[in-house]
């Protein structure tokens, strides 16, 4: 419901904040869509049942750092990842395929608009 999802919408702008050390005013995040899915964990052996929400993030003023295709920040390596390439990662597409799906979608949707 709306409430949930602006609690949600606070807690990525703060948790991105922290992480990147950006300030937190600089973060505008936009609830897009939201879906159930159904999987199959190998790993527990049962179906299990995800419900994910969709957000754009924009950020004001973003650190160069931060654009370049992979970039370190506190130890910690990140990288950015096209559809082609996500779809060519086995992992990903055998745990996320519907996920990415999604995205995509709606990528292409607002890419219209």
């Amino acid at each position: 419901d709306k409430v949930e999802i602006d609690k949600c919408t606070v807690n990525i702008a703060k948790v991105l904040a922290d992480i990147f050390d950006i300030p937190e005013s600089t973060i505008h995040i936009t609830s897009k869509q939201n879906f159930d899915s159904k999987k199959y964990s190998e790993s527990d052996k049962t179906t299990k049942y995800y419900s994910f929400y969709i957000f754009i993030v924009q950020i004001d003023n973003l650190p160069d750092q931060f654009r370049k295709s992979s970039f370190k920040h506190k130890n910690k390596k990140y990288y950015w990842m096209t559809f082609d390439e996500m779809l060519s990662n086995r992992k990903i597409k055998k745990m996320n395929l519907d996920v990415v799906d999604q995205v995509r979608t709606l990528n292409n949707t607002l890419l219209k608009d």
